[in-house]
């Protein structure tokens, strides 16, 4: 026969695992300021750099909305991105600050990744990169 734990000790097992993530939740929240500077207040993306002479330049939208670049995103690619400045593919982000992160702790960069994959969908569509140079 099978003894499992009382009930009481189960609720509080539970418990606590609910408190870890809204906790880790919120540290991935408190990380992701530093990211609305270029991709806005709701990681959606904006446009950060537009100069007639030079080109314009929106940011991703973090947020995985269908279409957007980082719509089929794993851990490990937002890993690659925010530690090593790479795309899915592999290629160089354009004016990704990886260098900013990566000296963030495992942990604290498992908090950003699962913060940023809880935002609700928000599709946003921004006209392609252009460079006048």
């Amino acid at each position: 026969m099978i003894r499992r734990p009382p009930r009481s000790t189960l609720d509080r097992s539970s418990a606590a695992s609910d408190v870890y993530k809204r906790q880790s939740l919120e540290r991935g929240r408190q990380l992701s300021v530093s990211c609305r500077n270029c991709h806005d207040v709701d990681l959606a993306g904006k446009v950060f750099f537009d100069d007639p002479t030079i080109g314009t330049l929106p940011s991703s939208n973090l947020t995985r909305a269908k279409g957007s670049e980082t719509e089929g995103y794993t851990d490990l690619d937002f890993v690659r991105a925010l530690r090593h400045g790479l795309n899915k593919k592999g290629n160089a982000l354009m004016v990704m600050p990886s260098d900013s992160y990566s000296h963030l702790s495992d942990e604290d960069l498992g908090c950003l990744i699962a913060y940023v994959k809880t935002l609700p969908a928000i599709e946003r569509k921004f006209a392609p990169r252009k460079f006048n140079y």
